[in-house]
């Protein structure tokens, strides 16, 4: 399966594992606290960004990442304005949910 016949699911769950999750794993493998905490943190500011420029500052904080999102929340249009800019690249639609994918530059 691939291209447009990929459901959303595989591509998701696939990328579950990745910048910051699971509050445990990083624990279990000794991640240092501190980078846990800021990881956590940004993705906060990340999750929680209203404006495209808040948004802007996180990701390239960020390594390359799979984002996930619902064309029903609130911020959606902060997203697509990011996608404008080609910061975000479009991975697989389906229904209200998106799939876009984030290439750093600096990690």
């Amino acid at each position: 399966m691939h291209g447009d016949e990929t459901p959303l699911l595989i591509e998701s769950l696939g990328e579950r594992r990745t910048y910051y999750g699971n509050d445990e794993l990083p624990k279990m493998f000794h991640a240092p606290a501190p980078l846990i905490a800021r990881r956590k943190a940004e993705m906060e500011d990340f999750f929680s960004a209203t404006q495209s420029a808040e948004l802007e500052r996180v990701l390239h904080l960020m390594p390359s990442a799979f984002i996930y999102l619902d064309k029903h929340q609130s911020n959606f249009s902060a997203y697509q304005e990011l996608e404008s800019k080609g910061l975000l690249h479009p991975v697989h639609e389906q229904g209200r949910f998106s799939l876009k994918r984030f290439e750093s530059t600096t990690k």
